[in-house]
């Protein structure tokens, strides 16, 4: 933790340690992606050294196995809490897509309405990080599946759904590299 601050936000050491004596929120986000084995985050940082600190870990605790809180005790280190994200409720998809509809011909209307028929979509977008990646690439996808309607199943395929997570993350990224190309011209 002290690398970065001294070497991405070119913090010297007394900085630093001005910075330990203050009320500091530390994010640690993608806990999960991390090679976990004995693994202590409060040891591996030297927190005991920020007194001061409260450290949020974000990451995905379905992937973390069930002993997953010795990842956070460490010498009388052993305040935590676990929270999760809820799931949105239809009601709060619904309010959440009129809120930020995005593209001009697609209606928070229209986008209700795709989840509708698609189960498997409508499977996914109780996760608001999920949502907003589906808002963002739905027209595209959905550009993609009318032009691919010729498409067949292997015979012995009974159900092949009609939207993945391949689909979205594929969508969203493009769509993303081309705002991205867009802001430099």
């Amino acid at each position: 933790f002290e690398n970065c601050l001294k070497n991405e936000y070119e913090l010297d050491d007394d900085s630093i340690r001005e910075l330990k004596k203050q009320p500091i929120l530390i994010l640690f986000d993608g806990f999960d992606e991390k090679s976990i084995d004995n693994y202590n985050i409060f040891k591996h940082h030297g927190l005991r050294e920020w007194p001061e600190a409260k450290c949020l870990v974000a990451c995905r605790t379905r992937f973390l196995p069930a002993s997953y809180s010795q990842f956070f005790n460490y010498e009388g280190f052993s305040q935590f809490q676990t929270l999760y994200v809820a799931p949105f409720s239809p009601a709060q998809i619904a309010r959440y897509i009129d809120r930020i509809v995005l593209v001009d011909d697609w209606t928070s209307k229209k986008y209700l309405s795709v989840l509708e028929e698609n189960p498997d979509l409508k499977a996914l977008v109780d996760n608001p990080l999920i949502l907003k990646m589906v808002i963002n690439a739905l027209p595209r996808i959905m550009l993609n599946k009318n032009m691919a309607n010729t498409a067949t199943k292997h015979p012995r395929i009974d159900y092949l759904p009609d939207f993945t997570l391949s689909d979205i993350y594929g969508a969203f990224i493009a769509d993303w590299f081309v705002r991205e190309k867009e802001k430099i011209g």
